[in-house]
């Protein structure tokens, strides 16, 4: 049997499902606190929190700091697949004022 250019295509797919199937990912649980919701993976350790009252905004410090480089791009820039980051670095941007 010949080697066909695209056969290390199938194999990559075939070995990647395998290890997708192979992963295990921690229990998502939710906690409330007033009117702060928080998210943990699988510790009681915080991943992320939002306010009830506003969702869309950044809760969290660490998050925020994160999030700061849409700051310095133009909102076009940012992909469409990031439509909360873009809305986020829109509402802050001083051209939006």
């Amino acid at each position: 049997m010949r080697w066909h250019p695209t056969d290390w295509c199938e194999e990559l797919t075939t070995r990647k499902k395998q290890q997708a199937a192979a992963l295990e990912l921690p229990e998502v649980s939710i906690s409330d606190d007033g009117d702060v919701r928080y998210l943990h993976l699988g510790t009681p350790w915080i991943q992320g929190s939002m306010k009830m009252a506003a969702p869309f905004e950044i809760e969290l410090e660490y998050v925020q700091r994160m999030m700061a480089w849409l700051l310095f791009i133009e909102p076009e820039r940012v992909s469409a697949a990031t439509p909360c980051n873009w809305a986020w670095a829109r509402a802050r941007s001083p051209s939006s004022a």
